[in-house]
């Protein structure tokens, strides 16, 4: 455990000693992208996965993110570097019981195979990715309804065989409708899929290919070119609006019936559009996983109202937490565009490095101090601060417990000073937060 207590002067900044391990919470992709890039900045890095294996259970979900290769091939490429780098050490079928601590010295307890062991990381990377789960609808001819994955998989293979010196591959049917309603954050990742797939089968045959879509979300690097390009391949986009469209089965296959909103609003009148199918694909609803309540409690950060972990507010960098030092990677936070995912994991490891780079971590300019003698121990602070820098100790002057601020977590935010209602915490600036004085009284900073 680092003596975080213990500080030096650097010109006007204060130090304090850092712990320069780093825990990944998560594989998949985020995570070993995360591990990658904190290695290559001379980090050593733990990376923890609930699963047996590394690439944990987002394999699958590779397959909706569109790639420049293919899913599977980055993964075992970017998986093998990761096997081979001697700074990123595994720990498969593990679980976080608890973290304690702060920034530069979190206690972590891991339970790794039914062994607890505790080890001390001067930072946390949450990189634990999503779940999936699949309602399909009861029809005659089952075989002809796939997810997206699952087509995105089927592609994949004819491209590979045509690649290897195959054939240009067949077997692509004839008509092809994709479903896409509005499901949320994960809305952007499924319409972008369906086009990008659209376009792919348009290319490999003459069939239609339909796309029927409550919103087309193309805010994303190159999804507006995507999509023009979808239109001019000759893919046909309905779109609808909360009259979800209908399936049903025929004497050869399905029939999709939607009501078209474009053609009513140029029309004025309704319009029915029945598509005929031999292939129907429907996405997959992506969820946070289903341990992120307990490891929000583990970790005492923020959910948002989907059970995400909570995505920056306006206040904070890119990928930290409402807690300092520890940073929320890819899906976890309902980042689900591939390049954004890439860029968070190569950003938080910069981040990572800032923080803890030198062994060492500068104390806010700006951060709260209590003066011991006027706490009544009321726990407000410790409720209400949003940084988890609140904890009650035992106070040599006043020889009784009182609320501490632990400096390196404090992001002066100067909650607790408005909160605490014995007015006994106020802001104090730099190197005045040592002797701050409350009220005429001289208090120590951090007591």
């Amino acid at each position: 455990m680092n003596e975080t207590g213990k500080t030096r002067a650097s010109g006007n900044a204060q130090k304090v000693p850092v712990n320069k391990q780093v825990l990944v919470v998560g594989g998949g992709l985020s995570g070993i992208e995360a591990a990658l890039s904190l290695s290559a900045l001379g980090y050593e890095t733990t990376l923890v996965e609930q699963s047996d294996s590394p690439t944990g259970d987002t394999a699958g979900i590779l397959a909706l993110y569109g790639l420049a290769e293919e899913p599977a091939q980055l993964m075992e490429r970017r998986m093998a570097e990761a096997r081979e780098n001697p700074r990123i050490h595994f720990l498969l079928q593990a679980s976080i019981v608890y973290v304690k601590g702060s920034a530069g010295d979190f206690q972590v307890r891991i339970d790794h195979a039914g062994t607890v062991c505790d080890r001390d990381f001067g930072a946390i990377a949450v990189a634990t990715g999503v779940e999936v789960d699949i309602e399909l609808p009861d029809t005659d001819f089952p075989q002809k309804v796939v997810t997206c994955s699952e087509l995105e998989s089927r592609l994949a293979n004819l491209r590979y065989r045509y690649r290897t010196g195959g054939r240009k591959p067949s077997g692509i049917p004839e008509n092809v409708c994709f479903i896409v309603e509005d499901s949320g954050e994960d809305s952007a990742i499924h319409s972008t899929s369906a086009i990008r797939n659209a376009v792919a089968i348009k290319k490999r045959s003459r069939g239609n290919v339909f796309v029927c879509c409550q919103n087309v979300n193309v805010s994303g690097e190159g999804l507006e070119r995507l999509y023009s390009e979808a239109r001019s391949q000759g893919v046909v986009i309905f779109k609808f609006d909360d009259e979800k469209p209908q399936i049903s089965s025929t004497d050869t296959g399905l029939s999709v019936t939607v009501r078209d909103r474009s053609a009513v609003a140029q029309s004025g009148q309704t319009a029915l559009v029945e598509i005929e199918c031999d292939l129907l694909v429907l996405p997959e609803r992506i969820r946070p996983p289903s341990n992120t309540a307990s490891l929000q409690s583990v970790l005492q950060v923020r959910l948002d109202p989907s059970n995400y972990l909570q995505e920056n507010n306006v206040w904070l960098k890119p990928t930290a937490s409402n807690r300092k030092g520890i940073f929320f990677v890819g899906e976890c936070r309902a980042s689900f565009n591939l390049g954004d995912i890439l860029t968070e994991a190569r950003s938080t490891a910069l981040a990572v490095h800032n923080l803890i780079g030198r062994g060492e971590a500068s104390l806010p300019a700006a951060r709260a101090v209590v003066d011991a003698s006027r706490c009544a121990v009321c726990l407000t602070c410790l409720r209400s601060c949003p940084h988890g820098a609140v904890e009650v100790v035992f106070d040599d002057m006043t020889r009784g417990k009182a609320a501490r601020i632990i400096d390196i977590a404090c992001d002066g935010c100067g909650v607790c000073v408005a909160e605490c209602p014995a007015r006994a915490i106020h802001m104090a600036a730099g190197r005045n937060a040592e002797e701050a004085v409350v009220d005429g009284q001289p208090a120590q900073a951090g007591v």
